[in-house]
């Protein structure tokens, strides 16, 4: 996400992050019932199992550090 323009990837792998809440050491910027209503709609527009595929790359990237 280096780039100058995001990609709807690079939005959607924002958005369903789970740390932007407050988790461990990061700081909260987006609050709980926000990001469970976004999530809620992505699981609705991608499935169930093509979101939690995406959750878990997005969680391995975060904490591969």
């Amino acid at each position: 996400m280096s780039r100058d323009k995001w990609s709807a990837e690079d939005v959607a792998k924002v958005i369903s992050n789970p740390v932007y809440t407050g988790v461990g050491q990061y700081p909260r910027v987006i609050d709980d019932d926000t990001w469970v209503a976004a999530n809620k709609r992505m699981v609705e527009e991608m499935g169930a199992e093509a979101y939690l595929r995406r959750l878990l790359a997005v969680l391995r990237e975060t904490f591969s550090a």
